[in-house]
């Protein structure tokens, strides 16, 4: 019964986006572009990431492996830990007025 769905890449952003629910995710090492839901809507679906060279290293398809060939041995995770909390912030806001929510 949730209206939408803030989080990570998961079981749980798939079944919302499958509802038909506004989703807010945030990429790490997984390719944020290989379901499509900014294809979908880039106003319903908002997703975050970095977009690094690197990226993404964990990827059933088109895995890039340069940097690593296992994602959980990476040195840094930059991929994630990089993203700033107000890159977040403004774009979480963005998608709460675009798709009219009231808390």
């Amino acid at each position: 019964k949730a209206s939408f769905y803030v989080g990570l890449d998961s079981f749980f952003l798939h079944l919302t986006f499958a509802m038909n629910k506004p989703t807010f995710s945030i990429w790490g090492a997984s390719n944020p572009n290989l379901y499509g839901y900014k294809w979908k809507s880039e106003t319903k679906h908002v997703m975050v990431s970095q977009n690094l060279d690197c990226s993404p290293c964990n990827a059933w398809v088109g895995s890039n492996t340069k940097r690593v060939t296992d994602p959980l041995k990476c040195p840094d995770f930059k991929c994630i830990k990089s993203i700033s909390i107000s890159t977040v912030t403004s774009a979480f806001e963005k998608f709460i007025t675009k798709n009219e929510m009231i808390f």
